[in-house]
């Protein structure tokens, strides 16, 4: 009898409306960025572009290493052995391929040359 109780008063106290108000994040709030004209959002936008292509540019050698490991824990780890040695060369040679002509491009300024074109 008092678990049924105690269940009722849970459920009351959490539904979505006293979560989100517990939250803060029913009332619709201004974002800063949807207030800024569209040559400063176009700014913005370029300046993180470029600075993803810093990164990418940069970092290709350990972004390969991660997803060479990502997939072979979360896929080829799960085959059964001769496939999971073959999904794991697959893995290395696609990913060094993909990082590597990512970090060109990024290196040479394209993967943003659309975002800052108008710029």
């Amino acid at each position: 009898m008092y678990m049924s109780t105690v269940l009722f008063l849970t459920y009351n106290q959490f539904d979505g409306k006293g979560i989100c108000t517990a939250m803060h994040t029913c009332e619709k709030k201004e974002s800063a960025l949807l207030a800024l004209a569209k040559p400063e959002k176009a700014m913005i936008g370029c300046e993180h572009c470029q600075a993803v292509e810093q990164f990418i540019a940069q970092n290709h050698e350990a972004l390969h290493a991660h997803a060479v490991e990502g997939i072979y824990s979360n896929v080829c780890q799960k085959l059964p052995t001769a496939l999971g040695t073959m999904c794991e060369s697959s893995a290395i040679r696609l990913s060094r391929k993909f990082f590597a002509r990512t970090a060109e491009l990024a290196a040479s300024g394209a993967v943003c040359s659309q975002v800052c074109i108008n710029i």
